[in-house]
C-alpha cells in the first residue's frame, strides 16, 4: 500500500486497458489519471501533480521521446514503460523501469511501489546525482534501474 496517496498517470491508446489499470491501482490506494496518448499525457503533467507514469509503448522511439519530454516537465517523475521490446541500456537514463505487456498487474504494482518508495527515501537533488547505475532484469519481465551511491 502506498504511503500517502501517490498519483499515477496511465498512458495507453486502449481505453479498456486504462480502465483496468485505474481500477487495480485505485484498489491499491493510488490516485489514477488516464490519457490516451503521450501528447495528452504531457498536458496532464503540466497541470497535475503526478508521481509516476505508466507508459504503454507502441513505438519505442516515440515512447522514449515522450519520456524525455516528461522528464523536462517533471524531472522527478518515475516512468515505467510497458513494452515487449527490450530497452537499450542507455534508455534507463530516461525510463526508470520496463515491464512486459503480458506481465501480471501485481508485477506492475510492485514495480511502482519500489520506484515510489525509493523516491521517498532520496530527496530529488540527490536522485539526480548517481554514482553508478546498473540494470537488473528479473525473470518476471521487469527491468529496474538500480542506483548505488
Amino acid at each position: 500500500m502506498p504511503i500517502g496517496k501517490s498519483t499515477i498517470l496511465c498512458i495507453d491508446p486502449d481505453p479498456s486497458a486504462i480502465w483496468i489499470e485505474r481500477r487495480f491501482l485505485r484498489k491499491s490506494g493510488y490516485e489514477v489519471i488516464g490519457a490516451s496518448n503521450a501528447h495528452d499525457g504531457l498536458s496532464v503533467l503540466k497541470v497535475a501533480s503526478v508521481d509516476a507514469v505508466v507508459l504503454h509503448s507502441q513505438e519505442l522511439l516515440d515512447s522514449l521521446l515522450a519520456s524525455v519530454a516528461m522528464k523536462q516537465i517533471r524531472p522527478e517523475v518515475r516512468i515505467v514503460m510497458v513494452s515487449d521490446i527490450e530497452l537499450p541500456e542507455d534508455a534507463f537514463e530516461i525510463v526508470d523501469a520496463r515491464v512486459n505487456k503480458a506481465t501480471e498487474p501485481e508485477v506492475l504494482l510492485s514495480t511502482l511501489q519500489s520506484l515510489l518508495s525509493a523516491a521517498l527515501v532520496l530527496p530529488f537533488p540527490e536522485r539526480k546525482t548517481r554514482c553508478q547505475t546498473t540494470t537488473a532484469a528479473a525473470s518476471d519481465g521487469v527491468s529496474l534501474k538500480i542506483s548505488e551511491r
